[in-house]
């Protein structure tokens, strides 16, 4: 060794390093102590320090806080936990704690001396919804709330240049949590990861941009419509692909992944009654289980220890209901109109990180780019879109652009159709970018055919859409 400096605090036994080299710090959890060291020189007196006494109490081993969990949180705060006595807390750190500390177990370990590991996950959510399988349920289910999201891959993929996973979530929505475990959290808490991919280019969209639920008029119709992208940021595609409902609830009531030799595998033991992540249905009130603190702890640490499934949701025909190269989506609304010529019709309305507004319609299976509109002067992403099938702003409702009509799509093809008879829908779309929001209206023009149907398409030689 040809040189060194060392670091001599007032705390004792450094037990949690964390390395920040863009930084320059060195981060040292110990006994009752976080340091912030000055990774050029460890030494120097302009390191900083937080005392981390969370209580106090006479038997002096057992009662320090010792570090054993210290991971970056975000851009200004570490997340810290500590043994505190064997009543584990955590907090989000800027060298000041806050007084708003959290329970730490399942976190971090009681005890100093024992062994650990663990990782901070952290979640980019882009949309939910309540989903209500309660109405007209035989079972006297509970109606659920599904997230979406992308989070750092726990599991094995097969894909190792990518680090991330799409990720479809559920919770029942009369989970209160545990008596005993699981106190005021999710008792019912259950992910599985979203697959899109384009199988003729073997190519792999693994990041959720954004989502939209078409709710049917029963939830069992229910279709999930999903944008993603590449995680590679140099390179811009998009993909749409949707799920049905009963695959999701498929892979939900399917086999759990648990932790065997530091890796995700499928679980193959037992599985504890009431299945663990299920709603309270009729069937568990007839034995006394009338809400989720009535579930045996047996049930609640399996549902802690299992929340992965096993199984994948993929998406309809297991392919992209549209995929577009050169183009990075971020937002999406969709609408489904039936037209005169008795056909249903998908329309997608799908924002871009650049401001443009494409509308597709999907016609005999195939989706159709009929229209790009440059909705913003100025570049910028479209952060939110809603449709509505009202015609009439409201007084409550003040947006910068004027109520006009931007354009006419012909619903019952294309583009072009020889029609016996015609009518016509409005629907209203409003989207916002950071700063301000506006509004459009989309007139639709529903038509029986009377001969021959036509098509005239714009030239989109760089969409591919399911066959």
């Amino acid at each position: 060794m040809l040189s060194s400096n060392g670091f001599t605090g007032s705390s004792q036994n450094y037990s949690t390093l964390l390395l920040e080299e863009e930084t320059g710090r060195l981060y040292v959890g110990g006994r009752g102590a976080l340091y912030a060291l000055n990774t050029s020189n460890i030494s120097t007196s302009a390191n900083l320090t937080v005392s981390v006494y969370f209580i106090l109490c006479s038997l002096q081993t057992e009662c320090y806080n010792h570090i054993r969990f210290l991971q970056r949180f975000n851009e200004t705060h570490l997340y810290v936990c500590g043994t505190n006595a064997f009543r584990p807390l955590c907090d989000t750190e800027r060298f000041n704690f806050s007084s708003g500390f959290e329970e730490g177990r399942d976190r971090c370990p009681y005890d100093p001396a024992k062994g650990f590991t663990g990782l901070l996950i952290e979640a980019d959510f882009v949309g939910s919804v309540l989903l209500k399988e309660s109405i007209n349920s035989s079972i006297g289910d509970d109606d659920k709330i599904y997230f979406f999201f992308t989070e750092r891959s726990q599991e094995q993929i097969a894909y190792p240049s990518q680090t991330k996973v799409s990720r479809v979530a559920r919770v029942c929505k009369n989970d209160w949590g545990g008596q005993r475990t699981l106190q005021r959290k999710w008792t019912t808490f259950l992910k599985a990861r979203m697959v899109c991919s384009v199988p003729e280019y073997e190519l792999h969209l693994n990041i959720l941009r954004d989502v939209f639920v078409l709710q049917g008029r029963d939830v069992q119709s229910s279709i999930f419509y999903g944008v993603f992208g590449l995680e590679w940021k140099n390179i811009k595609a998009s993909a749409i692909c949707q799920y049905t409902f009963s695959d999701v609830r498929r892979v939900f009531e399917g086999p759990y992944m648990e932790v065997q030799d530091s890796k995700w595998r499928e679980y193959t033991g037992k599985v504890p009654e009431p299945r663990p992540g299920s709603c309270i249905t009729d069937v568990h009130r007839s034995q006394g289980i009338n809400s989720s603190r009535d579930l045996p702890d047996s049930v609640l640490t399996f549902a802690r220890r299992h929340p992965l499934m096993a199984k994948q949701v993929h998406p309809v025909d297991l392919r992209p209901l549209m995929f577009k190269r050169s183009v990075n989506y971020v937002k999406i609304a969709v609408h489904k109109e039936p037209a005169l010529d008795e056909n249903l019709y998908t329309v997608l309305f799908l924002g871009t990180d650049d401001g443009w507004l494409h509308r597709a319609v999907e016609v005999d299976g195939e989706m159709h780019i009929i229209e790009e509109l440059q909705i913003f002067a100025k570049p910028q992403p479209i952060e939110s879109m809603v449709i509505s099938a009202v015609q009439v702003l409201t007084d409550s409702v003040r947006l910068k652009q004027t109520h006009t009509v931007c354009s006419v799509l012909h619903l019952g093809l294309s583009l072009l159709v020889h029609s016996a008879s015609v009518s016509s829908r409005h629907l209203n779309l409003y989207y916002c970018s950071k700063h301000f929001c506006h509004f459009c209206e989309f007139v639709i023009l529903m038509m029986a055919a009377g001969g021959k149907m036509q098509h005239k398409e714009q030239n989109n030689n760089e969409t591919s859409h399911k066959s």
